[in-house]
This record gives structure tokens, sequence and C-alpha cells, in this order.
């Protein structure tokens, strides 16, 4: 999971803003109590971003969903933003599009990451001019090469769908929880190996694991009156 990562700048030009049903009236949310937003703009001046969201504004639980996509840009857009977050930066690729579906409420964000995108390498950041600082860098980016996701083609039998699970923290602010939330998606789609767990599938399996337990108790004893 992403930790504490330094101020970094996000240009966002050309905004364009829409909420419908907004409103503070009580029998007007009764009637209709989910907000709805569209927004359109162009981030780091280059790479054009939509998203569609649904806030319930009456719900206890807090329930919205938010889908964003990403028309086609150079994957090192997003230096600025990787660079300050885990320290490192995309050499190179090329992403083809980008859909994000999330779903959230006040316990915890879910959802998926595709990202469909070639050509990827990862450099990490250099932390000083000297020479075994950049024989240090390069070596750990040659290993971090080897082990990422190079190619995520739409359509291909490797195709992979990040997975998303962020255990909501009330002291992070929202638009900060859902970059966050992110991340573990790109991290997810890009590292070829099934890091991402959520609780839930975990206290599935254990009560999975309880019920085959008491079968097994349920057939012995069976057995034991025969």
């Amino acid at each position: 999971m992403p930790g504490n990562e330094a101020n970094s700048i996000l240009a966002i030009n050309d905004m364009n803003v829409s909420l419908y049903n907004l409103a503070n009236d009580s029998a007007a949310l009764i009637a209709n109590s989910v907000m709805r937003l569209e927004l359109n703009l162009k981030l780091m001046g280059t790479a054009f971003l939509s998203v569609n969201g649904t806030f319930n504004l009456i719900d206890e639980h807090q329930n919205y969903a938010l889908n964003a996509r990403m028309k086609s840009t150079p994957l090192q857009l997003f230096n600025p933003l990787l660079k300050s977050a885990i320290h490192v930066e995309i050499a190179s690729g090329q992403l083809n599009e980008a859909f994000i579906a999330l779903k959230g409420n006040k316990y915890q964000i879910t959802g998926t990451t595709e990202l469909n995108y070639s050509n990827a390498t990862i450099a990490f950041e250099q932390k000083d001019a000297g020479f075994l600082s950049k024989l240090k860098k390069n070596m750990i980016s040659g290993l971090a090469n080897t082990l990422l996701k190079t190619n995520n083609i739409k359509g291909k039998s490797n195709y992979k769908i990040g997975q998303v699970y962020y255990p909501y923290d009330h002291s992070v602010p929202f638009v900060r929880s859902i970059w966050l939330a992110i991340q573990i998606g790109i991290i997810d789609t890009m590292i070829p190996f099934d890091i991402n767990r959520s609780s839930s599938s975990k206290t599935t399996g254990k009560r999975s694991a309880k019920s085959t337990q008491t079968s097994v108790r349920k057939h012995k004893r069976k057995k034991r009156s025969n």
C-alpha cells in the first residue's frame, strides 16, 4: 500500500464540472437521494479525462461510485505524481486507454483499474549525482523491469485488470483517498503477481473453512450413531 508521499503538482486544464440533484431540502432528497457528477478535463496539459460519479446523499453508509476514462497519452505524463509518491518514474511507455471503476463508502474503496498500455519501463529515483548512486539506480531499475509487466494489451490472453481494495482512513481527505486507491490498482496491474487481497475474500475463506469443519464433525457423529 502506498505510504505518505511528498507534495506533488497536478496540472488541470479545460475543466468542466456538472452536478445534478445537489440539494439540502429533506423532502427533495427523500424523493431522489442520488447526486450525479460529470467531470471533463485535460490532465497535465495533454491527457483527456472524463469522470462520472453518483453519491447517495442520505445513505448512512455514504455509498458512492466513480467511473473514469482516459484517452491515449505517454505514460511519462504521470512522473510528477509517481516520483513524489513512490520514488519511481516511468522511463518509457504509451497508455492506449485507461478505465477505472470504483465503489466506496465510509468503510472502504473497492474496484478495478483497466490499463491498456505498451512498452513500459521504469527507473528508480537517483538520490545524488555520484557514480555509485547512479550505478545503484541502474541496477535496481534493471531488476525492477524484469518483474514489471511491460505490455498489458486489451484482447491479449495475458491482459490483466488491476484490483483495488483500500480500507478507508477518515483522517485522509477524500480526493487523496481516491488517489491512494487508484495507486493500488496501478501497482496490481503492472506487477504480474496477485498482491492485492480484500479482507472480504479472507473472511469468506475463513467462513468456508469453518463450514467444512462443521460438516465433517456432523458426518463423524452420524457415522458413530450408525
